[in-house]
């Protein structure tokens, strides 16, 4: 259907482009149906690429991983979509090109029905675009809906004692969902599966919800009844002490009744926070790709995820044979991955009997799943490891976009769960459901009497007695967002900030994250994201770029990087820098983290300008930090035309930075080393030129008269542009002493200062360059 639709808006689109040509528009109108048309082809463009990944377009999974990173996930096999999606974006971008020069001079009368019929039929493109759907969508589920638990969220705290509590195994098999069952699709594809369903409980109507679709969140809600919404799905936890340190899951109430918990993967820990999320959460042993293969022999062959299936199995029936000789029950959790799409990955045991001719890997790869896991259940049967044991099977969520995706579609996709155990009687349990509930049935199985944990019910409830049950689970997971988001209980700003420059922890209160990091808060200091770049997947000046304007942030990264963005810092040496302040205001600082290093967090607590008649007493100053100097400062004062923020003010005896917006600036120095923003204008501050432009309230002279007996020098700094056909410049520059400002042009850095005896000095630089100056040179005039 959605194609359908993709297509339709994609012509739409272009229809209207076409009547725009030679239609002679309008300056505004060009730019704005240009724009139009550049975001409906992106769009549409997004969608696609996203959809060949998820099989349900850009949905949650792709925010998840696009922010939190690819760490440990083999690029190679992504790669066509990856080069897909950067061609398309720029043919998008060179069709609005085309377009907006296409658009000439008015010739006809008829001309301005073609014009609104063309706008009309672009912003059109971009309301149908699925692309526009999806985006609406997502931005739905991450608003705030409370922090309270709903009354569809069952909060256990601890289980009661069970008699004869049984030990479990919790296979999850990447991606095997039911539809790889049906014998009309996919012939002779699992046939000892399929006699094992006849052994156990076969539940048939697992479905997929919102916040479970990918292989975190699988785990997420399987093991909590939590759906990996809100905080984590937007941000990545793998740099964060905790992942979701509030949530009760599996393994927080298994652990106080005695349970030894051991997880087992064959990829990176480090993907997606895996790590973090099962040592929080009760498990004492997780091992995965870097922990098991010091141990592994020499002739061991890996696939591009990690460890293969055969491996995989192989140590875990060495650690569980570890776990039966204790006296304690135990839980073992695994994760299959040679299934994984778009063409899996078969086991070396498997190459020499593919499915079929052997031209699709992907389905060799669930041959052999089929074959690796009844094999490891006969063996684990054979060597007595299985009594007193709860077997559970599952797929981790449905198939994402791969080799037979054509084959899917048009049927049933459930997922897949299979339960197995010396005293459970086979079954087909065909109650709705989802991973949300395997937690629950799974603790019933082994001998605790809940109702359910989170969002998740018993599956096996008589549902005469499920009084419990939710009706519309996704209404449920959509008021519970608010909620979920807490659980997180992300590190917020404390008092003081202790940087670890040899471990590159950031520690706040008693909660720490990994460096590098970039948090945002709100205006209360709460932490509303920390983004992380492991592996460089997605540097984090690029997310200092995108944020938006006086939203608070504090950034620590390599002085390199920081510098990408605020080239005021000194980038030499191996050293970590900071910038925090209030990203697209006048308060921004930047620190060098060397000895001694201080943050002054009340600046994040402040944001915006400094009133013009306010006076600078030490509770205001949003400056520099103050320290004492036996003799007077000298400031380095940088002024560029060219971006991105590359001007700013330095004192020789500070640790700190303050940088400079667009525009021109009004600073305060004092002989102490403080320099505090007195005001700003952006003058190059609106994207078109327009016919009524607002008033900017900012006079140079003004500024200067009025703070002149509180500063030792005033500065007038202009950065970027300040000129750009927008305003005229002398407004902003009438009556003050200063007479240079005449010559500043497009990009034109300029750099004044004023001492409080009343001497000048000015200097004026090439278009799209660079310019420095000392406070010296004003103190010896």
């Amino acid at each position: 259907m959605f194609d359908g639709i993709l297509i339709g808006s994609l012509l739409m689109g272009l229809l209207g482009a076409g009547l725009l040509v030679r239609t002679g528009p309008g300056t505004a109108v060009k730019f704005l149906a240009t724009i139009g048309l550049i975001v409906s082809l992106l769009l549409s463009s997004t969608y696609l690429i996203a959809d060949q990944l998820t099989g349900r377009g850009f949905d949650a999974s792709i925010v998840f991983h696009l922010t939190a990173g690819m760490a440990g996930a083999p690029f190679i096999e992504f790669l066509p979509q990856i080069l897909g999606g950067i061609a398309l974006a720029f043919v998008a971008v060179l069709t609005g090109v085309f377009v907006y020069r296409g658009m000439g001079a008015l010739r006809q009368n008829h001309a301005s029905a073609r014009k609104y019929a063309g706008v009309g039929l672009i912003m059109l493109s971009v309301a149908t675009s699925p692309g526009t759907r999806d985006v609406v969508r997502l931005t739905a589920s991450m608003l705030p809906t409370g922090s309270g638990a709903p009354d569809t969220f069952l909060v256990v705290d601890q289980l009661s004692e069970a008699e004869n509590p049984k030990n479990f195994i919790l296979l999850f098999v990447e991606q095997l969902e039911s539809t790889y069952f049906n014998e009309d699709v996919f012939p002779g594809l699992l046939p000892r599966m399929t006699a094992l369903q006849d052994e156990g409980i076969r539940f048939t109507n697992v479905d997929q919800v919102t916040g479970t679709g990918w292989s975190i969140a699988g785990m997420t809600s399987s093991l909590c009844g939590v759906p990996l919404v809100g905080s984590g799905a937007s941000n990545s936890m793998s740099g964060v002490d905790q992942f979701m340190p509030l949530a009760i899951c599996l393994g927080d109430l298994l652990q106080p009744q005695g349970y030894r918990l051991h997880h087992l993967v064959g990829s990176d820990l480090d993907f997606a926070g895996w790590n973090n999320f099962f040592l929080n959460h009760g498990f004492e042993s997780v091992e995965g790709l870097f922990e098991l293969s010091p141990d592994l022999p020499a002739d061991t062959v890996y696939s591009s995820w990690g460890l293969h299936d055969e491996t995989l199995l192989s140590v875990a029936t060495e650690r569980l044979q570890q776990l039966s000789e204790g006296d304690r029950p135990f839980g073992m959790v695994l994760n299959m991955l040679d299934t994984h799409h778009p063409a899996g990955h078969p086991s070396p045991a498997c190459q020499a009997e593919p499915y079929g001719t052997g031209e699709i890997p992907l389905l060799t790869a669930y041959a052999c799943a089929d074959r690796l896991v009844t094999q490891w259940i006969a063996e684990l049967r054979g060597a007595g490891l299985l009594e007193n044991t709860v077997v559970m099977i599952s797929s981790d969520h449905l198939s994402m976009p791969n080799d037979v995706w054509d084959r899917l579609q048009g049927h049933e996709r459930r997922n897949t769960v299979l339960v197995l155990g010396d005293d459970i009687a086979p079954a087909q349990v065909d109650r709705a459901g989802s991973l949300l509930d395997l937690g629950s049935t799974l603790l019933n199985l082994i001998g605790y009497d809940v109702p359910g944990i989170g969002l998740g019910r018993d599956l096996l409830a008589d549902p005469a007695d499920d009084t419990d049950r939710i009706a519309d689970i996704e209404s449920a997971i959509s008021d519970s967002r608010g909620y979920i988001s807490a659980l997180w209980s992300l590190p917020n700003l404390s008092e003081s900030v202790a940087v670890d420059v040899t471990t590159r922890q950031l520690h706040l209160g008693d909660r720490s994250i990994s460096i590098p990091a970039l948090m945002q808060f709100d205006d209360a200091g709460m932490t509303t994201a920390i983004q992380f770049d492991f592996y460089e997947t997605s540097p984090l000046w690029t997310f200092a770029l995108q944020m938006g304007g006086g939203e608070s942030f504090l950034w620590f990264d390599e002085c390199s990087n920081v510098s990408e963005v605020f080239s005021g810092m000194d980038s030499s040496g191996n050293v970590l820098c900071a910038a925090y302040g209030h990203y697209g205001t006048p308060n921004i600082w930047g620190v060098r983290l060397d000895v001694g290093a201080t943050i002054d967090l009340s600046r994040l607590r402040s944001g915006g300008v400094r009133p013009r008649d306010d006076a600078p007493d030490g509770s205001r100053r949003l400056g520099m930090a103050v320290t004492d100097a036996d003799e007077d400062t000298t400031f380095t004062l940088v002024a560029s035309g060219v971006q991105p923020d590359q001007s700013y003010v330095r004192a020789d005896n500070q640790q700190d930075v303050l940088f400079l917006p667009r525009g021109i600036s009004v600073v305060g120095l004092q002989d102490d080393g403080s320099a505090v923003m007195l005001d700003t204008a952006d003058s190059c501050g609106f994207p078109l030129p327009v016919d009524d432009l607002p008033p900017l309230d900012f006079s140079v002279a003004d500024t200067v008269a009025a703070q002149a007996s509180n500063y030792d020098m005033i500065a007038v700094m202009v950065h970027d542009s300040a000129y750009c056909d927008r305003y005229e410049l002398a407004p902003f520059f009438a009556g003050s002493e200063f007479s240079d400002w005449t010559q500043i042009g497009y990009r034109t850095p300029y750099i004044a200062l004023r001492s409080a005896q009343g001497a000048l000095v000015e200097k004026l630089g090439a278009s799209e360059t660079s310019i420095t100056l000392s406070t010296d040179a004003a103190e010896g005039e």
